[in-house]
């Protein structure tokens, strides 16, 4: 993975990643991905037709920070009987999120109290430090087959495009 900027940045590829990383690397497959956000149904569809390949849900923190990525993070850690409380932890990181004028299901913007969250249940582990190292070094690795996070995030991601 490797993050190439905005949704213009991904579409039209202005510094020449997808150029150089070909050139480097010719046997290298590029998906170009980004996150669904808001864009509409039409939008989407544009995107597609240009070889963009588009997230079914918001952003791809709400993969990272799925509910079955959060039990299995407890599950993993040997405390299972913590999910309840991470998971009762990040509805209230949402609610607080949208009190503030952001949408419902923006994982993105709550992401921060989450792993605020999980640092506070498991004090003695490494966590990353911070939200971002979090959801790409202890989340990440969680999402693999045979959960439906993983299916659906890799349907997103090598699934055809239109």
């Amino acid at each position: 993975f490797f993050g190439a900027g905005n949704v213009d940045d991904i579409r039209n590829d202005p510094r020449g990643v997808q150029r150089l990383i070909t050139a480097l690397a010719p046997d290298v497959v590029i998906a170009r991905v980004i996150d669904r956000d808001d864009r509409t149904d039409e939008e989407i569809r544009e995107l597609r037709s240009q070889g963009v390949r588009v997230l079914s849900l918001r952003t791809i923190e709400s993969y990272l920070l799925d509910d079955t990525v959060l039990s299995a993070l407890c599950e993993g850690f040997g405390q299972p009987e913590v999910a309840t409380e991470l998971l009762n932890a990040k509805e209230q990181a949402l609610r607080d999120s949208v009190a503030r004028g952001n949408p419902q299901d923006d994982l993105k913007r709550a992401a921060g109290a989450i792993y605020n969250a999980a640092r506070r249940l498991f004090p003695d582990r490494k966590l990353g430090s911070d939200p971002r190292a979090f959801m790409k070094g202890v989340c990440a690795p969680l999402i693999r087959p045979p959960t439906a996070t993983y299916d659906r995030l890799h349907r997103d991601i090598f699934g055809q495009c239109e």
